[in-house]
């Protein structure tokens, strides 16, 4: 499937950050994804073009341009962008680089919520209507009580590198930013007056925070960061007593925090059920850009037991800290070239009754298949690997 997004003269050069597709649609309907680009929003969804061929093109449901992006004009021609192909490294100023799905429970229309450089702060708009819903405010040690339009606390507002919807609840929302932390934030209508329901940092993460995700239950987050830290963070009650209120619950120290595995970047975290899978760079060879994603466990968690009481305390020289009683095992290495060091993701495709795969792209828009189910069946029967070869990667290119 190829499909090309023009964008006017009136903007920049920009990348395609994120894409992600919309979880609350029923089985038998089509899939309705959103990408992010410069300030817009795309809404779109495949269109089969011939039942044959299995071709498909797509249509563009919706498109929100965020006012709130500053972008810097640098270029008069205009440029067409392939969706999904990165075969040109593109440096821009500024772009909106996260999206995330939620939901209207009252409605039960979809929105999505985006950031990124130069908006500062996190939007979100109704998909449906096109209309913008509000504003989240806070990262970079800004109240979220503010008002709107305050030019200085926007100057003081860090970037936001990513977000994420819980799976267990359309109403809870996590952010990562430049300031170091993570903010949770509560998106339920009754607590519009002051959404951030806690905050997740100090003795975590010591620089720009990349990645973040939930596990399923929504009762733990992982990070990432520019650091090399991989940290797993408690996930407080959002509806305790501190909710609504200007007194967030705070979180200081994460459960596990370990920089040994990683010795670049990590800007790419995700659960594979209690596993861990952590992407980064490997080496600073200019002609040869490599990178792997590691899947691995923290030794002694369980998403099934009680959260341990005392998170560990940083202790001088060491790499990895656990309440869990153990360090980390690394299960598989999934080898990647010709990638950049920063802001490059993988996916994960999961869905009952077919195969689970990991997917990756690079800058050559060559992209990697693996099915995860393989590894399993072959772990089962005692055919196990810690590295994954070149041969038992899946490669296709969309860019031909």
């Amino acid at each position: 499937m190829r499909r090309t997004i023009t964008v006017s003269p009136d903007d920049i050069l920009v990348s395609i950050y994120d894409v992600k597709f919309c979880p609350y649609l029923k089985p038998d309907e089509d899939p309705v994804f959103a990408a992010v680009a410069g300030r817009k929003i795309y809404i779109c969804k495949p269109v089969c073009k011939s039942s044959t061929s299995k071709t498909y093109d797509l249509e563009a449901l919706r498109v929100i341009e965020d006012p709130d992006v500053r972008l810097q004009r640098t270029c008069s021609a205009s440029i067409v962008y392939v969706l999904f192909d990165a075969y040109e490294h593109i440096q821009e100023n500024v772009s909106l680089n996260s999206v995330a799905w939620s939901l209207d429970t009252d409605t039960d229309e979809s929105l999505v919520c985006v950031a990124g450089s130069g908006s500062k702060r996190i939007s979100i708009w109704n998909v449906v209507t096109g209309d913008l819903v509000r504003h989240l405010h806070g990262h970079g040690g800004v109240s979220v009580t503010s008002k709107d339009r305050d030019s200085d606390r926007a100057d003081m507002e860090k970037d936001v590198n990513d977000l994420v919807i819980s799976p267990a609840s359309p109403h809870v929302l996590a952010s990562c930013s430049a300031d170091y932390s993570i903010r949770v934030w509560n998106l339920d209508p009754r607590y519009h007056k002051q959404p951030c329901a806690a905050i997740l940092s100090g003795e975590g993460h010591r620089q720009a925070i990349l990645s973040i995700d939930f596990h399923e239950n929504g009762r733990w987050l992982l990070s990432g960061g520019q650091d090399t830290l991989v940290c797993l963070w408690s996930v407080p009650e959002i509806s305790d007593e501190n909710a609504g209120t200007d007194n967030p619950t705070v979180v200081v120290y994460p459960h596990f925090a370990s920089s040994g595995m990683h010795s670049d970047y990590v800007d790419c975290v995700r659960f594979w059920g209690d596993l861990v899978m952590s992407k980064a760079s490997t080496g600073n060879n200019i002609k040869v850009k490599r990178g792997e994603i590691i899947l691995w466990k923290i030794e002694g968690f369980s998403s099934a037991d009680d959260h341990p009481p005392d998170p560990p305390m940083p202790g001088q020289g060491h790499l990895t800290r656990s309440a869990f009683g153990g360090t980390f095992l690394r299960l598989l290495t999934f080898d990647m070239v010709a990638i950049e060091p920063f802001y490059m993701r993988f996916g994960l495709f999961k869905r009952p009754g077919q195969r689970p795969m990991l997917v990756m792209g690079n800058i050559r828009a060559r992209y990697s298949f693996w099915d995860l189910q393989r590894f399993e069946e072959r772990a089962t029967a005692g055919k196990e690997s810690t590295t994954v070869t070149k041969d038992e990667t899946k490669k296709t290119s969309l860019a031909k």
